[in-house]
């Protein structure tokens, strides 16, 4: 992971409990909060507030879970600001240090042209990425349609050729149709596998495109299930793509997509 988004997680992460720190201190409203004793074999709760302790029947469970959730948050009001004190305290020694990725981009213009953001970890990363994709099935479904990209791989659609060159283009490291395994045994051949290379992050990227067919968009939807259910989240590690005849693939949210995920 690069200086540049550990970065950005840092102040993700002070945002987050910055927030959090806000709800508790609303949240904070009863006079006293809950405790709990081991007596005589079972577990007692007590309310304590302004120097005394107060007995609470388990009988009266909503008053428990109030008093209880009042220590949470008690607790995190209390824990919240050293926390985020220390992250923002990470962030400024971060901001003073570059890394590979920043020398780049100070780099001018005409220069940044002609040289590659890489090291030797970095394309390291990439032969192993290209190295796996060597050894690992590919889909071997007929293709009723060829088209060859800029590349030299043969995809199945117009749109997905248009994908595979703006990646190429972009120097994005990408597998056409590589296996994927899921928990229960089974698998898919997704469209693309693409390799972030600051981050060396895996994607999935699907096109969905021919939602105009009534069993297209079935098998489309159980295989986004299939890949909820084996952990794979849009936006997180999985991006899809779609259209129909009448809302063609638009090359503007490709090139988005591109620089969102890869750049």
């Amino acid at each position: 992971m690069d200086l540049k988004t550990i970065r950005e997680y840092l102040k993700e992460c002070i945002r987050t409990l910055e927030t959090d720190l806000a709800v508790c201190q609303k949240k904070t409203v009863l006079e006293g909060y809950a405790i709990s004793k081991n007596q005589y074999g079972a577990t007692r709760y007590y309310i304590k507030a302004n120097g005394l302790i107060k007995y609470i029947k388990t009988l009266d469970e909503e008053t428990l879970k109030q008093y209880c959730q009042e220590r949470f948050y008690r607790k995190l009001e209390q824990m919240l600001p050293a926390q985020i004190s220390k992250l923002k305290k990470a962030a400024e020694k971060l901001e003073k240090t570059w890394d590979v990725q920043d020398i780049y981009e100070a780099l001018p213009g005409p220069v940044r042209k002609y040289a590659v953001p890489q090291t030797g970890r970095q394309r390291k990363m990439i032969e192993d990425f290209y190295t796996e994709g060597r050894y690992a099935e590919h889909s071997t479904y007929p293709k009723s349609e060829k088209f060859e990209t800029e590349k030299g791989d043969i995809v199945r659609s117009k749109s997905e050729l248009i994908i595979a060159n703006m990646l190429h283009h972009a120097g994005i490291p990408y597998d056409y149709e590589r296996i994927v395994y899921f928990k229960n045994r089974k698998w898919k051949f997704p469209d693309f596998t693409i390799l972030n290379e600051r981050t060396g992050k895996k994607y999935i990227w699907e096109h969905f495109g021919r939602l105009d067919e009534e069993k297209y968009r079935t098998d489309t939807m159980e295989k986004i299930e299939a890949y909820e259910t084996n952990g794979f989240i849009q936006g997180v590690d999985l991006i899809m793509t779609f259209e129909t005849k009448e809302k063609p693939l638009n090359t503007k949210h490709v090139r988005d997509l591109i620089n969102r995920f890869f750049k």
